[in-house]
């Protein structure tokens, strides 16, 4: 029968070392080593804030539009806009233009005027002969304004595409806007013309 003898002490100091060694070189390893660590806990905070910058510069479209309707509202570079308080004002472009009166609007409002090739136009009711001068038409803008008086619209006209050319007379022209609830040609009233 064999007998358990206990180990020598050297030969325990041995075990201890090869243990400990062991250790230290699972230590020394790259993922344990702590500055290998440390590095990538510093490079993937940089990948994260990077991805956020990213995304904050990544503007949806429809941001990046309603930013240039507030720059337009605010700075009058653009002849085509003017931002009309309840003082009232006047917008002039392409020959056109709307003139809103004090207290005609609730609030401040973009104005806007579009010039509008010909073909960008519903098609003319039977009868109807677009006068405007260049051709074409013009919207004004936001849809759906509600003034709570009159306002006057001008719109050019090409004198050469009257009926009536030997009198030069207006008489006859009016001025339409495009219902599109209705989807039909609706007249203005007409305050005055160039007769």
């Amino acid at each position: 029968m064999k007998r358990h003898v206990p180990a020598p002490l050297g030969a325990l100091k041995l075990k201890e070392a090869a243990l400990l060694s062991m250790n230290k070189r699972t230590a020394q390893s790259a993922f344990f080593n702590l500055r290998v660590l440390i590095g990538l806990v510093i490079a993937l905070t940089g990948v994260i804030l990077a991805l956020q910058g990213f995304r904050t510069f990544a503007v949806p479209a429809a941001s990046i539009t309603q930013a240039q309707q507030s720059y337009t509202t605010t700075n009058s570079i653009d002849p085509r806009v003017r931002l009309v308080d309840t003082t009232g004002g006047k917008l002039e472009y392409a020959g056109a233009s709307i003139s809103i009166p004090e207290n005609a609007l609730k609030k401040a409002t973009t104005i806007r005027i579009d010039r509008m090739a010909e073909n960008g136009l519903p098609p003319l009711d039977p009868g109807m002969i677009n006068v405007t001068a260049g051709g074409g038409g013009y919207r004004f803008l936001p849809h759906g304004t509600n003034f709570g008086k009159e306002v006057t619209i001008q719109i050019p006209l090409d004198g050469t595409a009257f009926t009536d050319s030997e009198s030069g007379s207006t008489s006859g022209v009016r001025t339409y806007f495009w219902d599109e609830k209705y989807r039909q040609w609706i007249p203005l009233k007409r305050v005055h013309g160039h007769d």
